[in-house]
């Protein structure tokens, strides 16, 4: 199924949702920074969240605690912005963070058991909010991230 570009600020805590409670996640993308994305209003614990927007990492420290998520960033590299998602998230879930860095990577994609969103977007403001980028959601034939990524991509996780 392809998606509109300008869903993506929806689409990818959507996704995410979805994710099996305990399983890992991947999202595989040269940079990213701590973007603002549009996730329903949803239930955690006791408390309601009422925030229309959530930055990147708040939404995976959630989700981490909330679904017990292990989440596998796939990088070109790091840097100022990456860390900025990063450190927050490895504060917060430790172990549960891990982070690969992939020479020549261009894919990106978020990947979870059941579902992959194969996008020309990197998680950036610019490409979120602004450029016309391409989308695509499709299942998982392998019902497992680490599966699919080294069988789609060839990198080794």
């Amino acid at each position: 199924m392809s998606c509109y570009y300008k869903t993506l600020p929806f689409l990818i805590p959507e996704l995410l949702l979805f994710a099996q409670r305990g399983s890992e996640v991947s999202i595989v993308s040269p940079w990213i920074e701590n973007v603002r994305l549009r996730p329903p209003l949803i239930v955690a614990g006791r408390q309601r969240r009422t925030q229309t927007e959530l930055h990147l990492s708040e939404l995976l420290i959630l989700l981490g605690e909330e679904l017990n998520l292990h989440f596998i960033l796939l990088l070109r590299e790091q840097d100022y912005r990456t860390r900025s998602v990063t450190q927050p998230v490895r504060s917060a879930l430790g172990a549960r963070l891990e982070v690969l860095e992939v020479q020549h990577l261009h894919a990106k994609m978020l990947v979870t058991n059941r579902l992959v969103l194969e996008t020309s977007a990197n998680l950036l403001a610019t490409s979120l909010y602004r450029n016309v980028e391409s989308c695509q959601v499709m299942v998982n034939p392998y019902n497992n991230v680490r599966t699919y990524i080294r069988e789609k991509l060839s990198i080794p996780v």
